[in-house]
């Protein structure tokens, strides 16, 4: 994957067509073949992460900073597609024991399956980090699409997804993460009302 995606690159800057038009559509199609090499890429690291043993070094970490690492993913794509995104932070909240590369992969995950759900019609991803009982909460809710009755359960389970492409595997990595730094991740969701995951993760001695 990472030759083809350099090859393009290098097609891209030598081999342009010098006609207008023929260069707008060679820059279509060699765009299109970066993409579907992303998409693949993201595959194969999916199906990597979820077959190795989970591993974590656990350090204090400040709650919003592993937010707002996070949302640099989506701010292109939310601004794009008119979401408002909004973080809330209560007063003293503590620091949480965590990986901030390993964690990454959790707040990726919920900010893109937010902003996808979404769509192109707009709407809010709201985020709220608060303390709670020996803990930090992070709130990750939208104003999606939602998640039926019948696949709430599912939907951290392994290989399954509701999306036509995908690997089924992102929350059930997710989850495994969580689990490794001795938190928990729960779903509230219903259709055509929005979807709230919730993380709690422990919070540094």
């Amino acid at each position: 994957m990472n030759y083809i995606n350099l090859t393009l690159d290098h097609l891209r800057s030598k081999f342009a067509p010098v006609e207008t038009g023929d260069r707008a559509k060679f820059e279509k199609l060699t765009s299109q073949l970066k993409g579907e090499v992303a998409r693949i890429n993201g595959q194969i690291n999916d199906f990597l992460n979820y077959s190795r043993p989970a591993k974590a070094d656990l350090k204090p970490l400040d709650a919003r900073q592993v937010v707002e690492d996070s949302l640099r993913l989506v701010e292109a794509q939310a601004q794009e597609n008119d979401i408002k995104i909004s973080v809330v932070e209560h007063e003293d909240v503590p620091r949480v024991m965590g990986d901030p590369e390993v964690l990454r992969s959790v707040f990726n995950n919920l900010f893109i399956n937010a902003v996808q759900a979404m769509g192109g019609e707009g709407g809010r991803l709201n985020v709220k980090i608060s303390p709670s009982d020996g803990f930090v909460r992070f709130e990750v809710a939208d104003t999606g699409r939602g998640i039926s009755e019948e696949n709430i359960s599912k939907i951290f389970e392994p290989y399954f997804s509701t999306k036509e492409t995908g690997t089924g595997l992102g929350l059930a990595i997710a989850q495994k993460i969580v689990d490794v730094h001795h938190g928990t991740i729960q779903v509230e969701s219903k259709v055509d009302n929005g979807t709230k995951f919730t993380v709690r993760l422990p919070k540094a001695a």
